[in-house]
């Protein structure tokens, strides 16, 4: 039968160590005690904190290589593809070369992960991605996955009905058993329509479908509202022109910040790109991105200048 022996916290702390001890003198410590210590290893072990990543690990890594690597979602107008070159474009292309070229280290850009919604969580973890440069919606659900920089501009969510719809006065008529809502599987249209409007049926299309067939649900009279991102809309409208009217321009019905993201526990690099992002927003670098590439002018809304100047 095993002696179960209960050690002295003198003995605990000669081995474990007060919470400054480093690790290698502990182990070493430990590795010349004798075989019946067996018990205060274990304690050791359970006690001792893990040991912390590296301090500024992407950061360091950036500045030593020349290189920002870059993972993606294609977006439009935030990064695009052109399917022929596989040449980058959109805002968040020409944001993250301007952050470069202001750098003055002669950094590059590299474009390395073409992720998805389903997948960023897991590729921003990867090792040859410095950070998610598409912007990605601040949200309780995106925030799990890793550190959003500061927003460079908002999105609005609008309630969008066929141009010639006389039934609804206000966004209220919308939760109604007659009412049909346009949707997505897994996406913001489905859980707002179920957040706010739970007596409406849904019509719902895979995940992953294009977000413009939730429009065109609508055109066709298959669903009779759809609620979508107001520049999206406008990008829809410019292909079918006065097929669509938004019942609350004045009022989204969801505002989301579009920040860069950042994997959990890299500081010096979040660091970085706030201290970047903060001067492209307040020198109008960001606005005017956003004025050559919004469907429509004010459908991407802009971040309100933190200061004001008295005259």
């Amino acid at each position: 039968m095993r002696k179960i022996v209960a050690y002295p916290q003198s003995v605990i702390l000669r081995v474990c160590g007060e919470s400054i001890h480093p690790f290698t003198q502990v182990l070493k410590w430990v590795l010349q005690a004798s075989r019946r210590m067996t018990g205060v290893v274990l304690i050791c072990t359970l006690l001792l904190p893990a040991a912390p990543a590296r301090a500024g690990e992407v950061f360091n890594r950036m500045v030593k290589s020349g290189t920002i690597q870059c993972g993606y979602l294609i977006y439009e107008p935030v990064v695009m593809k052109a399917p022929n070159t596989d040449e980058m474009s959109g805002i968040a292309v020409d944001i993250m070369d301007e952050i470069a070229a202001r750098t003055g280290l002669g950094l590059k850009v590299e474009w390395t992960v073409e992720s998805s919604y389903g997948t960023f969580g897991e590729d921003i973890k990867r090792p040859n991605v410095d950070l998610l440069c598409s912007t990605i919606w601040t949200m309780i659900s995106t925030g799990v996955y890793g550190t959003s920089t500061v927003p460079l501009w908002y999105s609005g969510l609008g309630a969008f009905v066929r141009a010639d719809e006389t039934r609804f006065s206000d966004i209220g008529d919308l939760n109604d058993p007659a009412v049909t809502i346009s949707s997505m599987d897994g996406s913001i249209s489905e859980i707002v329509a179920a957040q706010d409007f739970p007596n409406a049926k849904i019509l719902a299309m895979p995940h992953m479908s294009d977000y413009a067939l939730q429009l065109v649900n609508v055109v066709d009279g298959k669903a009779d509202a759809a609620f979508i991102e107001v520049n999206m809309a406008q990008q829809f409208l410019k292909k079918h022109p006065g097929a669509l009217k938004n019942l609350i321009p004045e009022r989204p019905l969801r505002v989301y910040s579009n920040a860069f993201m950042v994997r959990k526990g890299e500081q010096e690099m979040l660091n970085f790109m706030n201290m970047a992002l903060t001067e492209l927003v307040n020198d109008g670098f960001v606005d005017r991105l956003l004025t050559r590439y919004e469907a429509a002018p004010g459908s991407l809304y802009r971040v309100r200048k933190p200061y004001e100047v008295i005259e």
